[in-house]
């Protein structure tokens, strides 16, 4: 497409790029969101726990550290006593 009467064609969709040198409508680049911070786990060797010798995989956890990382998830205590 050659425009030289300045005007644009009309844009395909949202998003998309206009190009001045090649005077027609581009992609609409990378727009993929999420999983950003995630990075690629070390394998570990099974942890064995010292009261009860339980034997941990790399992605389980016990109950204790489920509960701690629920409360630093939600910004909540267990407060100091009965209410």
């Amino acid at each position: 497409f050659q425009c030289a009467c300045g005007n644009r064609p009309e844009r395909p969709s949202r998003g998309h790029k206009w190009d001045s040198t090649l005077q027609q409508w581009g992609g609409k680049g990378h727009k993929q969101k999420g999983a950003s911070g995630q990075i690629a786990s070390v394998a570990t060797a099974d942890k064995v726990t010292s009261v009860g010798n339980v034997v941990l995989k790399q992605w389980q956890k016990l109950p204790t550290r489920l509960l701690s990382d629920l409360i630093k998830k939600n910004g909540k205590g267990l407060g100091k006593g009965p209410p």
